[in-house]
């Protein structure tokens, strides 16, 4: 994901458990003074995160219960200040993510992505259009047979003496 975003020209860092101690503080240390726009982290190393006035907290992939949820809700909106969790759910998570949101008691605002850009209303799905089937043409149909010149060849090929490695190809396979 952090290479994908960078692609897309935004200035990611990223923390992992298994980084070494330098590279995860350096990371948050750019991020908390603004020199990286995003800060990828897993759920081992996001533990015990405290950044002042995070205004997002995005999660790639749906918590599986509702203190997890909560726990990595919890690092936007401290203090009192705004901020705004999304979590991106596929069509077959979206169940789980409604029993989380049930569960904390908070409401949900369903946005789709589609044709690059966020939408308040599902993509609406195109009706298919069934056209007649074709008719073959008859004679189109007879002349799909085998053609003379390879009817020759084949014959040639079936005549053929086949080596005894040839004979035993099959037999090496099984």
């Amino acid at each position: 994901m952090e290479e994908k975003l960078t692609f897309r020209g935004v200035t990611v860092g990223s923390l992992a458990s298994d980084q070494n101690k330098l590279l995860r503080k350096a990371a948050l240390d750019y991020f908390k003074a603004g020199k990286t726009t995003a800060l990828l982290t897993t759920d081992v190393a996001a533990r015990g995160l405290d950044i002042a006035k995070l205004p997002y907290v995005i999660n790639a992939e749906v918590p599986f219960n509702v203190e997890t949820y909560l726990h990595r809700s919890g690092r936007t909106g401290q203090m009192g200040n705004a901020g705004t969790v999304i979590t991106l759910v596929q069509d077959n998570q979206l169940r789980d993510m409604k029993k989380i949101a049930r569960e904390a008691n908070i409401t949900m605002t369903e946005i789709y992505l589609y044709g690059g850009m966020l939408h308040h209303e599902p993509a609406e799905k195109e009706e298919k259009t069934e056209r007649p089937l074709k008719k073959v043409n008859p004679t189109v149909a007879k002349h799909t047979k085998m053609l003379p010149e390879t009817e020759k060849i084949n014959k040639k090929n079936k005549n053929k003496k086949k080596t005894k490695k040839q004979k035993n190809k099959g037999a090496r396979r099984k």
